[in-house]
């Protein structure tokens, strides 16, 4: 399992200072270019942006995955690389071999699961000072995984029946406890800053917290695959394999939609409070949902000259 959200949020003048192969101005985000093995910048703004070079500091890549301003990937060596503004790192403490990373929507947090051991590497602290928090053991191999800011709760969806898929929460040094079932679980996310979580569903979306319980987003999106919440955790964004994007306004639950005219794969925060990225390169066009304006909008990112190399 493999489903790894590859964009980051980074300033493009530092990225200028740090990376000979991105270019100045604004910078919306990045995404991973599997045929590069790098990650390359989305240069510009919602509705004008194009697909950038290849940063040198992030080539010879196995995958990547991405934060508001750091991108963390597997090398050829099987290590976990830290890039930031200031270059290429190592990430303390990891073990080798991860074959799944996820981020926290604000980025401080990250876990590396590794399907040999069945355990997670919880990491706070970053991007500037990580520091290897705390190794969870799973039940089950996830089908899903989130990490809340805090590094403290995570969430990790796997099968559990042979029509049912369960969400566990591993949070501190507890025991695991199931917290929703379902016949198919497709993603999780957290509501930034928050220990609240999004769960999506077959046909819906339901949200998490430990005050409430499990309450019902929305029950009328079919096939959900992505899910994620705006910044100030005020919308909640999902998905559909259809390439429908429905938007729930949880303060008035009002509900509205977009089509892409593609098929979703993630919900991968750019720059702004719900602004993201639906696929990833070699998907077709590259698309991005911009919710920040006036009436959310799907638009396409100018594929690169030359195609990826």
């Amino acid at each position: 399992m493999k489903t790894l959200a590859l964009t980051i949020l980074i300033a493009s003048t530092a990225f200028s200072q740090a990376n000979p192969g991105s270019v100045g101005g604004p910078v919306l985000g990045l995404v991973f270019d599997r045929d590069a093995a790098a990650v390359r910048p989305l240069l510009g703004i919602p509705g004008s942006s194009t697909i950038g070079q290849p940063l040198d500091a992030a080539s010879g890549l196995l995958d990547a995955v991405a934060a508001p301003d750091y991108a963390l990937g597997i090398d050829a060596s099987g290590s976990a690389m830290l890039f930031s503004a200031t270059g290429r790192r190592p990430l303390p403490g990891d073990g080798q071999g991860a074959s799944t990373i996820v981020v926290s929507p604000r980025g401080s947090a990250a876990a590396l699961y590794f399907a040999g051991s069945l355990t997670a590497q919880i990491f706070t602290g970053l991007p500037d000072s990580p520091v290897l928090a705390r190794t969870v053991t799973l039940e089950r191999p996830p089908g899903a995984m989130a990490i809340a800011d805090d590094g403290a709760t995570l969430l990790a969806a796997s099968r559990t029946a042979r029509d049912v898929e369960s969400v566990f929460t591993y949070a501190g040094g507890q025991p695991s406890q199931v917290v929703d079932r379902s016949r198919r679980i497709s993603a999780l996310a957290f509501v930034p800053g928050t220990a609240n979580a999004l769960i999506a569903e077959r046909n819906g979306v339901k949200l998490f917290s430990a005050a409430f319980g499990i309450q019902t987003v929305d029950d009328a999106a079919a096939d959900v695959v992505a899910v994620a919440a705006s910044t100030d955790g005020s919308r909640v964004f999902a998905a559909t394999r259809a390439g429908e994007v429905v938007i729930r306004d949880l303060r008035s639950s009002m509900r509205t939609s977009v089509t892409c005219g593609c098929t979703p794969v993630a919900l991968a925060p750019l720059r702004g409070n719900a602004v993201f990225r639906l696929n990833g390169m070699g998907d077709g066009p590259l698309w991005v949902i911009d919710g920040d304006s006036a009436e959310p909008r799907v638009l396409f990112v100018a594929a690169p000259a030359g195609g990826s190399q």
